[in-house]
């Protein structure tokens, strides 16, 4: 039998064969966060954004390529987080946000105004429904040897930070991670029953003319966004055959109950390592000869505020900004000896609307190989939107309509220093050298 898989059979009936030997698996998870299984899922579907191609009106726009990143554990089958990316493929940095987002972010119910289904009663990641979960991180990380999950940021950086080992499995054989396997097999199922969907390949399931009922029917992906994150939490509340019938959040909470043991980081570390995944040191610009007063750059932009630009004394100096990776107006600033100085505000038409670092970074590239040229007279924001759509890259301007707010607020921390208001006085000695800080990604954790 299997000589002839071998020379006959595809790729899944190949991948079958190592499956029912009876032979147990060499590494087995005995409780939660021994191993979290992550992997990448194509949704095959069409779906429609609507990006505002002027005040008021919208054009909807048929998308695809878009991955279903998902973090579940293998031990209770719950799912400890996800991303939709709207990209060809998986980077690093997308699989490190999921692992972030799995240890350090709380998990909440979105609106379920905009969708039918509701939240199930218990449903939601563990995160956000089992007590003193927050900061439990893992032992094993098993995902595929796709280039992405191969990055030093995943394999050394992220693994320091979170103290896990990394597991590499070969691609395409759903027996290295069958939790997540079958949880996107069910993903599969509900996205195939869209009237928009492409099928599992061009023969098999595929509707006809896809692309004009996702038009025709509005299947919104901001609307699916939502759905998913529902279907997610829900799944974590369904009982379950291969686990006793019981929940996957109900298997934690019997667990934490009966005194198991979870790897956790402390509260003190979560912040830590939350400012370490986006933080940077920079040194101040600017001349007294040239009038210029003190700035940082970031990604082509100037960034200064009251506190800095008052006192040449600040040139030459470092300081430690922290990022918002989903708001680059503006980014917080410390000495290294972890003064707060306040937040440092963008100059120019980039602090006019929220935007992330991925957008700037994007139009940052089509600037430098000619491709985007800025009017005067047109708003900037509207026509970085025209450009993407009119050369067919309708998620990056679905991606920069959601990003951007209209009214731009300022930006408070607990301290209650704002972008552009008078802060309390800092003296500079430049006869004392401030301590040195940690560089960006090294957080004490790491070994």
């Amino acid at each position: 039998m299997v000589r002839f898989i071998r020379a006959h059979g595809d790729a899944v009936a190949n991948a079958h064969l190592y499956t029912s030997t009876g032979h147990p698996r060499l590494i087995r998870a005995k409780r939660p966060g021994d191993i979290v299984e992550l992997d990448g899922h194509y949704l095959d579907a069409f779906f429609v954004i609507q990006v505002e191609v002027m005040p008021g009106y919208f054009q909807e726009i048929v998308v695809k390529r878009i991955w279903l990143l998902t973090m579940i554990d293998a031990f209770s089958k719950a799912v400890l987080a996800f991303k939709l990316v709207f990209n060809s493929e998986i980077s690093a940095a997308d699989v490190r946000a999921v692992i972030a987002q799995a240890c350090l972010k709380t998990w909440s119910p979105r609106d379920v105004s905009v969708v039918r289904t509701p939240y199930v009663p218990g449903a939601g990641f563990p995160s956000g429904v089992v007590p003193g979960w927050l900061g439990t991180t893992f032992c094993s990380l098993w995902v595929d040897s796709h280039l992405s999950n191969m990055a030093s940021k995943i394999t050394t950086i992220a693994r320091q930070d979170f103290g896990y080992m990394h597991c590499l499995g070969p691609t395409q054989h759903f027996e290295s991670r069958p939790s997540i396997e079958r949880l996107f097999k069910e993903v599969a199922r509900q996205v195939q029953m869209l009237p928009s969907t492409t099928g599992s390949n061009p023969r098999q399931g595929r509707d006809i003319d896809p692309e004009t009922k996702a038009k025709k029917y509005h299947i919104d992906m901001a609307k699916f966004e939502v759905a998913m994150d529902i279907a997610l939490a829900n799944y974590c509340a369904t009982p379950s055959e291969g686990i006793g019938f019981l929940t996957p959040t109900g298997v934690i909470l019997q667990c934490l109950n009966g005194g198991a043991l979870m790897p956790k980081i402390p509260s003190f570390q979560r912040e830590k390592l939350q400012a370490d995944l986006s933080s940077k040191t920079v040194t101040v610009r600017g001349g007294v000869m040239s009038g210029r007063r003190p700035y940082v750059q970031l990604d082509r932009v100037h960034y200064t505020n009251s506190v800095l630009n008052d006192s040449a004394q600040w040139i030459g100096k470092q300081l430690l900004v922290e990022i918002n990776e989903d708001d680059y107006r503006a980014v917080a600033a410390y000495l290294p000896s972890g003064a707060f100085i306040g937040h440092l505000q963008a100059i120019g038409w980039w602090s006019e609307f929220k935007h992330s670092v991925a957008t700037r970074r994007k139009v940052n590239s089509l600037v430098s190989a000619g491709e985007l040229r800025f009017l005067h007279g047109t708003s900037p924001v509207q026509q970085i939107s025209d450009y993407f759509i009119s050369h067919g890259q309708a998620l990056q301007a679905f991606r920069l309509a959601r990003e951007t707010d209209p009214e731009v607020a300022a930006v408070t921390r607990k301290s209650g220093i704002k972008i552009g208001d008078p802060a309390e006085a800092i003296v500079i000695n430049s006869e004392v050298n401030d301590v040195e800080f940690p560089l960006p990604g090294t957080a004490s954790t790491r070994r």
